[in-house]
């Protein structure tokens, strides 16, 4: 978010212990976080405006919909991250592609050494992140 500005959010210690889901596909997610980028919504990269982090936000909402119980997506945090994402809209499929997985990577290495619990607290934290960073 900015050079100054990116989305993080530390691990607490707790670990949660989560029940087990039905998992989704890491290339069904890919699948729709580069549906979602790429929907043309008027909204494009204007003058290199485009903010990765916002690209890695969008994508960890989007896998997180497998495991959490929240809609990250369908949520003004995910909202503005999808609205900024689509700034990078002129972004080769392949580095989108690079983006997600390593996104959806990190989210599942929290997942399996915490707990879906401390993963979905996590994925909040990046929630907070966007909204701060949106100003509210």
């Amino acid at each position: 978010m900015g050079s100054s500005r990116t989305i993080t959010f530390q691990m607490k210690e707790e670990q949660g212990k989560g029940k087990k889901v039905k998992q989704q596909s890491p290339y069904c997610a890919v699948s729709i976080f580069l549906m979602l980028v790429a929907l043309d919504t008027g909204v494009r990269a204007q003058n290199g405006n485009c903010d990765e982090e916002f690209l890695k936000a969008n994508a960890v909402f989007t896998r997180a919909m497998a495991y959490c119980k929240r809609d990250y997506l369908d949520s003004p945090a995910g909202y503005y991250a999808l609205n900024k994402s689509r700034e990078c809209s002129d972004i080769a499929e392949v580095k989108l592609r690079s983006i997600a997985m390593a996104a959806f990577k990190e989210f599942d290495n929290v997942r399996k050494q915490h707990g879906v619990k401390a993963a979905c607290e996590w994925v909040d934290g990046i929630e907070r992140s966007v909204l701060e960073y949106r100003g509210n």
